[in-house]
This record gives C-alpha cells, sequence and structure tokens, in this order.
C-alpha cells in the first residue's frame, strides 16, 4: 500500500486509509457525503464518455515510445519553491509478458512504483489503473485496464470520461458488510505546446488528467473523496518529458505535496538523448561566490544573508549536487579563496567588513579580521580574495566601497590576519585578482571602468605595490582567472610573468577560465546561451563548444565558470549552480 501512495493515480489506498480512521473515530471525516446522516447505497454505473470530433493522427510522432531497456531520469522538483529535491527514474524494467505488457518501474527516492503498460490498436493501454487487483475485487473487476493514452488523439479541449461506481467487494469498515466506492478519470488534450526540454525549445503534446475516487463506509455512512491530478507533456521520440502532480482529500488534505518532474536524459530505443554535450546537474542556490576545493571534490558556495536560513557556507559534491552546511560564519558572505593545500576558506563578510578564515574540511573559524575604513566613505568590504601559494596564512583583498562609483578602493595584502600597511591605489585599480605560481606577484584587472586594465603587483614585505598595467579588449563587470601561467581577461590570455606578453583570444567566447592541469581553457560563448567554448592554450584553436543545460539562473546576474575535476566544471548563474561533466573538458 505504500508504494500506491506515492503515485496520484493510485490514491484509493489514501482514500481508504483516510475512510477507515473516520470510522475509527466514531464517524469523523467528512467530504462529498460528509454528514453524519445515512448516506445512500452506490448503484453500480459504467460510463464512458468520448469527446465528437475529429481525431488526430499522431503516428508519425511516436509520442509514447515504451521498449524494454528504455530509461528516463528527471528531475523532482518542489511544486510550492520549484527547487530540485531529488531524482526520479522511470525505466522499462521487464516484459513483455504472455500478455504483451511491459513493466514500467518508477523510482522515487525510496519509493517504487511498478505499472504494467501495452499497445493496443485503441492507444497505450494502463493496466489496473486503480492499483487494485488482490486489494479491491469490485474496483478491479470493473476496469481492470484502461486506455491512459488514445491513439488517434481525441479533438484539443475535449473532455474524456470514465466512471466505475459500485461495491467496493470488501469490507474495509468491520461492520460485515461490503462497501462502495465511485470512481472517475477525466482527460483533456490541451493541444500542442512548446516547452524547453533539455534547454532545447521542444513541441510537446500537453495532457490534463484528473481522478477522482469516492469510497463510502456502510458502518456510519460516512465517504472520503480524494482528487489527483496530473499534467503531463509528451515529446516526439522521447516520451514523457515533465509532469505535474499532486492530490487532496475532500476535507483539504494534502495527500500527494505537489511536484513535477523534468526530463534530465534518457535512452529510448537504444539512443542516448540528453540535449547536451554531456550531463549536468542543477543545484537551486542562491549564492554570491563559488569555488573548488580538489583536494576534497566539493565546491564551496556563499550563501548571503538575502536567503532564508543564509549566512553559511554550502559544501556541494561536485559528482551529486548533493548539498550540506556550515554553521554561521557571520554578516553577509560573499567573496571566497581557497589555500593551496586545502586546509583553509577565507571568507569576505559584506554586512561587516570582515574576512574570516575557516578550516577545512570541518568549515570552523579560526579567526577574522576588519577591514580599514576609508576616511571619507567608511568601512571598506571584500570585493575578491586570493590566497598566497607560498603560505596559507598570506591573502590578498580586493576592496570595495558601499554606494560609490567606482567603488575600487584598493588591493591590500593580509599577513597571520594582520592588514599590511602597504596597498594600492582607489577608484582605479583591481577588482578582479590572483596570485601568481610563487606568490611574489599579484595580477589584477579594472573591471568596472573603461580603461579595462590588466595590472601587476608586486608583493612586499609591508604590503603591495602596483608595477605594471597593460590595457585589455575586456569589459565590464569581466572576471579575471589566473591559473597555470595565464592571466585570462574575458576571451583573452596574457602570460603571468613581468611581460605580461597577450598570448591569444579565444573567437566567440567570454569570461574564459584556465582548466586546472590541462592545455584548455573553458569559456562562457558569447553568441549563444548554454554553450562553452573550450579552445587549446597553444594557438587558441576551437576544441569544441559544449552544450549544456538551462539552469533556469538569474540572467542578470554575473555568470562565470569554475573549473573542477577532469571533465568537469560549475557553471556559476546568481541563484542556480549547474554541475557540467563532457568529454570536451578533459
Amino acid at each position: 500500500m505504500k508504494q500506491r501512495r506515492q503515485r496520484a493515480f493510485r490514491a484509493c489506498a489514501w482514500v481508504l486509509a483516510a475512510l477507515l480512521a473516520a470510522c475509527g473515530g466514531g464517524g469523523g471525516g467528512g467530504g462529498s457525503g460528509g454528514s453524519s446522516g445515512p448516506a445512500p447505497l452506490l448503484p453500480t454505473l459504467s460510463e464512458d464518455v468520448a469527446p465528437a470530433g475529429t481525431r488526430i493522427d499522431v503516428s508519425a510522432r511516436n509520442l509514447f515510445p515504451l521498449a524494454l531497456g528504455d530509461t528516463w531520469t528527471y528531475d523532482r522538483r518542489s511544486g510550492s519553491t520549484g527547487g530540485i529535491t531529488g531524482t526520479v527514474t522511470r525505466s522499462v524494467a521487464a516484459g513483455p509478458d504472455a500478455n504483451g505488457y511491459l513493466r514500467l518501474r518508477e523510482v522515487d527516492g525510496a519509493d517504487t512504483i511498478d505499472t504494467l503498460y501495452r499497445r493496443v490498436a485503441a492507444g497505450l493501454e494502463m493496466r489496473d489503473p486503480f492499483g487494485a487487483e488482490g486489494f479491491l475485487p469490485g474496483v478491479y473487476q470493473a476496469l481492470p485496464s484502461y486506455i491512459e493514452y488514445p491513439t488517434p488523439l481525441y479533438p484539443v479541449g475535449g473532455l474524456r470520461r470514465s466512471l466505475r461506481q459500485g461495491s467496493l467487494g470488501v469490507d474495509i469498515d468491520g461492520d460485515g458488510q461490503v462497501d462502495y466506492y465511485s470512481a472517475e478519470l477525466r482527460q483533456i488534450f490541451r493541444g500542442f505546446e512548446v516547452l524547453t526540454v533539455l534547454g532545447q525549445p521542444t513541441e510537446v503534446a500537453h495532457f490534463s488528467i484528473t481522478l477522482s475516487f469516492l469510497a463510502v463506509g456502510t458502518r456510519t455512512r460516512v465517504s472520503y473523496t480524494v482528487t489527483a491530478t496530473e499534467e503531463t507533456y509528451f515529446a516526439s521520440g522521447i516520451g514523457l518529458v515533465r509532469a505535474e502532480r499532486g492530490a487532496i482529500g475532500s476535507d483539504g488534505a494534502i495527500v500527494t505535496p505537489a511536484y513535477s518532474i523534468e526530463l534530465r536524459s534518457a535512452t529510448v530505443g537504444g539512443q542516448v538523448v540528453n540535449g547536451t554535450d554531456g550531463n549536468s546537474t542543477i543545484v537551486t542556490m542562491t549564492h554570491a561566490g563559488l569555488v573548488y576545493d580538489p583536494l576534497r571534490a566539493v565546491y564551496y558556495a556563499s550563501v548571503p544573508s538575502s536567503v532564508i536560513d543564509g549566512n553559511r557556507i554550502a559544501r556541494i559534491d561536485a559528482s551529486s549536487g548533493a548539498v550540506s552546511y556550515s554553521a554561521p560564519v557571520g554578516s553577509n558572505p560573499g567573496a571566497l579563496a581557497l589555500s593551496a593545500d586545502g586546509s583553509l576558506l577565507y571568507v569576505g563578510l559584506s554586512g561587516s567588513g570582515e574576512v574570516v578564515s575557516l578550516e577545512l574540511p570541518g568549515l570552523q573559524e579560526l579567526a577574522r579580521v576588519r577591514l580599514p575604513m576609508d576616511p571619507f566613505f567608511g568601512q571598506l568590504f571584500a570585493e575578491d580574495l586570493s590566497v598566497s601559494p607560498a603560505s596559507r596564512d598570506v591573502f590578498a583583498v580586493s576592496t570595495r566601497r558601499a554606494g560609490i562609483s567606482p567603488r575600487h578602493g584598493g588591493v591590500f595584502l593580509v599577513r597571520d590576519m594582520v592588514v599590511q600597511p602597504r596597498r594600492t591605489q582607489d577608484h582605479t585599480g583591481s577588482n578582479r585578482i590572483g596570485f601568481d605560481a610563487t606568490g611574489s606577484q599579484i595580477y589584477g584587472y579594472n573591471n568596472e571602468t573603461t580603461e579595462f586594465g590588466l595590472r601587476r603587483i608586486e608583493v612586499l614585505a609591508d604590503g603591495l605595490r602596483e608595477a605594471a598595467v597593460v590595457a585589455t579588449n575586456g569589459g565590464f563587470g569581466t572576471m579575471l582567472d589566473v591559473r597555470d601561467g595565464l592571466a585570462l581577461v574575458g576571451p583573452s590570455a596574457f602570460t603571468a610573468d613581468i611581460s605580461l606578453a597577450p598570448l591569444g583570444s579565444v573567437s566567440g567566447a567570454w569570461d574564459c577560465s584556465k582548466l586546472p592541469g590541462r592545455p584548455r581553457v573553458a569559456c562562457l560563448s558569447s553568441t549563444e546561451a548554454n554553450r562553452l567554448v573550450v579552445a587549446d592554450t597553444v594557438s587558441f584553436a576551437l576544441v569544441g563548444t559544449p552544450r549544456y543545460v538551462d539552469g533556469g539562473g538569474n540572467l542578470f546576474a554575473a555568470r562565470r565558470v569554475v573549473p573542477g575535476a577532469a571533465r568537469r566544471v560549475a557553471i556559476s548563474e546568481g541563484d542556480r549552480i549547474v554541475l557540467f561533466e563532457s568529454d570536451l573538458l578533459q
């Protein structure tokens, strides 16, 4: 019975559980016959009504593929928040049997539901739509099978209705008499629509389905009804690509909380269907900073105070997308930087103007330091952080002034949580920063004024000194990535040494990041959403343009690529993170 409760179309078990509870309570409950007076026994009825009009031939579309070995994987989303709450898989696990039925298995967390289907002349037939066999003999005898999706399709907007009513064939309230039920299935073909499927606009067939199941116990004549709804969307050659589900009782009780499933990937007829050139996992999370920890294969994201239960650091498994959280770390965490040995994570706090150091892997606080006050503009805040590869206790912080344009407040060096006295200039400077491989130089980039200069900053005993500036073709908001001897600004690469010599540029790209230990860069496409541009680091020639699944993130957020392990990157989208894996990234 537990398995039947997990699917909207197996709602009768919930009805009976509710009815038994009402009977056991001495006549509580309610619903369509919810008065305490006697309810009439339900006469036996069997009605099937089909809408009039010309039916729609979809034989060439293959909307309902179903063969042994076919599999579909979906993101399960909350109906209230839209956030991903898990993964649902559907697979044709067995068959056909002697009667031609295939076993479609749906797995949702710990719950598994098997449903038998076969193709008949009238369409796709479901065996035992109420899950009543061996449980409610009267219901099963009345409707042992049902054409769930008739072909040809009925006219758009027409109501197809099947009603069954009569004896349950069993006594459920313990008075020695059989009890009664009324069940109705309603279906409307809404027509063909365009839906984003695996990141691509796709024409789908949309159906609205409602099941109502009422049970009446003869002991108290109390009735209870569960109404389950499902909106389904089918794409040619793929099958079910989206479903929206939920169920409610006649007393307003939530039987199945509303949720949806959205296709992530599929294998149909032996062909892999994922709409991308790799595998994507979407983590719904508003975040301000994102860094990768190669020692533990996790990403760290700073969760700002604008989020309920924010002011924490999220730990995201780079393979599965599983998330856990630290204790609160301070007011409005933003910029992040990881020490080269993987032992410390530095966090800039945009609420207090502090930088806190957290020991890994536990994310426990070790120390914190408050950044200087500007004599005219007040408290400075961390805009970007970078840790020296020579010492985990030395880091640089690019500061910003709140509510001022230009916002840049200079770059400071911090040793052992003590701010050193010498800093770079404010106003026009290095909004984005990164240490070189030795720890003796820092490279910075101005992304808020049209100067767009790439800077080399010397690390001194008492702080920092800007030593050189070269022009770039960067732009506003452009990121800087310093890694493996390269300084990447937008689509362009420079040598991370004294010369700052230009090396090349990636065509059709923006905001490139060096893939660590690999002779490639991964960039956002400047011409097409949800696509990366991968190039080599010798000629900067194109290697490929893998497409990833649209995370649906904030269009106004600064998107960037954060490299991970071999074949993997994360795409930060402000309120979502796309974990993407592709052979083109190795």
